[in-house]
């Protein structure tokens, strides 16, 4: 039986009414690279992904999960929430290694950081560049010195 792989995506810079928004078409083109390398070298796949990312993966990838929203209506959906729906996913599904899709600039080394603290081992797949949105309706995500402002900011909780 081939390894089963985890494809966790997460989406980046939300744009209410225009999903999924350019950023996000570029994350679901990357689950769509990692599932070919995956099956290129004999091994399952087991996609999930945030709902805005999981818009633009092509209809032949299938999103075993798709998080929609925080477990307790009315918070905000973080990358942490994310995380934990889609670990307990994988977890049931008896998948330990994950390729994590998420923006390389910043975003990927803490998504990447929460699956490991969630128990899996990152499998290698290079992410290639998402960019960042200005017309988003989040204004960390609008250009890279806000990222890193807010990502100091979220790690000081100040944000």
């Amino acid at each position: 039986m081939a390894e089963k792989v985890g494809i966790a995506a997460f989406s980046f810079a939300l744009w209410k009414d225009r999903e999924p928004n350019r950023c996000n078409k570029r994350l679901g083109y990357q689950v769509g690279r990692a599932v070919k390398l995956l099956k290129n070298l004999d091994k399952e796949s087991v996609v999930s992904s945030q709902w805005e990312a999981a818009l633009a993966v092509p209809n032949e990838y299938p999103v075993a999960l798709t998080v929609h929203e925080y477990q307790y209506k009315g918070q905000y959906l973080d990358s942490k929430e994310v995380s934990r729906q889609i670990a307990e996913e994988f977890h049931r599904r008896g998948v330990t290694r994950v390729i994590v899709i998420a923006n390389p600039f910043l975003h990927l080394f803490l998504c990447k950081r929460e699956m490991r603290k969630l128990g899996f081992k990152i499998y290698p797949f290079k992410v290639w560049w998402i960019g960042f949105l200005p017309d988003s309706d989040q204004w960390w995500c609008k250009g890279p010195i806000r990222l890193l402002i807010y990502t100091v900011g979220k790690m000081l909780r100040f944000v």
